[in-house]
């Protein structure tokens, strides 16, 4: 399995917003799958969770992703919106299970 990422969510950001980017995993030759994630910086550090729901051409994936923007734009903290993917999870574990927001 190879990702490569999109920008912007490749780039370190300078500033402490968050953010929602895509990524895209290769499975196989020939098939290839992109998802959303949310991303933040803190300690210099760039974080991501993924968003359950599909690849990026899913409804659901992307009424998630603009839920995620709407509280983005309103000021939501990172606990609080991780908080919400985390209440979308199926459950199969993942980059969820290491976060320290979703204990």
């Amino acid at each position: 399995m190879q990702l490569n990422l999109f920008a912007p969510a490749a780039k370190v950001r300078a500033s402490n917003i968050p953010w929602v980017g895509e990524y895209e995993v290769k499975k196989g030759q020939t098939r290839k799958f992109r998802y959303f994630r949310f991303y933040w910086c803190e300690n210099n550090q760039t974080h991501h969770i993924h968003i359950p729901g599909g690849d990026v051409n899913h409804p659901k994936a992307r009424d998630r992703k603009l839920q995620i923007e709407k509280l983005i734009d309103q000021g939501a903290s990172v606990e609080t919106i991780c908080q919400l993917v985390r209440s979308w999870s199926t459950g199969r574990g993942g980059n969820l299970n290491r976060n320290r927001f979703l204990g």
